[in-house]
């Protein structure tokens, strides 16, 4: 007999076993903030407590749904940016070994400079605003994605390239049928890397060149020692973070359903 289930709960079963986990270690952290505040005493103009974050929260809904979509926006097209480009230079460098020597040097040097040394440069560049800001996330999330590219299409057992040739499987084939399927677990590992990456380098644009968005919103009120909006505006990073890792982990249980990998993991 088939289990029909809701569609509630296929999305559920679909995200595994992080969900109780996921759970657990907030109310953890929450607990944790709780003590800093309440039990040490830790001054409120420093961290204020969750009670006092979750009344701003709501009396600056507005304002904060306001900066969590400029910071969504931002976010997505850097996430969109380093897959748009990572994923063609990954199988560059995969099946290219003129590629490669070209260009992972200059890869492992755009990681070895610390990407808030080039808000400046791009400030002069792009100036104020959204730009500079996708650039900042694109440039720190496109490396995991080319690096897990490459690892993906390389970890492909040699003996079944050289089957599916002796049975007279065409190039785009092999790599459609046998490649592609093959480096998609690692190849999700890099997008979820990407993904948290995006929601950093879009914060730190905000930071050093935004005039909206969550990252400006924590500056300009740190800077009036508004800490309660502060740490409002954190927390939304936060859940903006999470909701970013968790669509990708979802989009990867529905696409590797039928891989090996996927169904052990399932299994546990």
């Amino acid at each position: 007999m088939v289990e029909v289930r809701p569609r509630r709960l296929r999305v559920v079963a679909a995200l595994g076993g992080s969900g109780p986990m996921f759970v657990t270690s907030m109310l953890a952290i929450l607990g944790i903030w709780f003590a800093l505040t309440d039990v040490i005493g830790i001054p409120k103009y420093i961290i204020p407590p969750p009670t006092a974050v979750a009344a701003q929260f709501w009396a600056d809904r507005s304002l904060l749904l306001e900066e969590t979509w400029v910071t969504t926006v931002e976010i997505l097209l850097a996430f969109g940016l380093a897959i748009a480009v990572g994923i063609p230079v990954g199988l560059m460098i995969a099946f290219s070994t003129i590629a490669d020597k070209l260009l992972t040097p200059q890869l492992i040097v755009s990681q070895a400079i610390p990407k808030i040394a080039l808000a400046p440069i791009l400030l002069a560049w792009f100036g104020f605003g959204i730009k500079t800001n996708v650039t900042i996330g694109f440039v720190i999330a496109v490396f995991p994605v080319v690096i897990n590219t490459v690892l993906g299409i390389k970890s492909i057992d040699p003996a079944m390239v050289r089957l599916g040739r002796a049975m007279g499987a065409s190039s785009w084939r092999l790599f459609t049928k046998i490649r592609v399927p093959t480096a998609l677990p690692s190849l999700f590992a890099g997008l979820k890397i990407a993904g948290t990456f995006a929601v950093i380098g879009a914060i730190v644009g905000e930071f050093t060149a935004g005039v909206k968005g969550l990252g400006y919103l924590i500056a300009f009120t740190t800077g009036n020692l508004n800490m309660n909006l502060a740490f409002a505006a954190l927390v939304a990073i936060s859940l903006l973070g999470i909701a970013v890792y968790f669509s990708v982990e979802l989009l990867e249980r529905i696409a590797l359903r039928s891989h090996p990998a996927a169904q052990g993991r399932t299994a546990r």
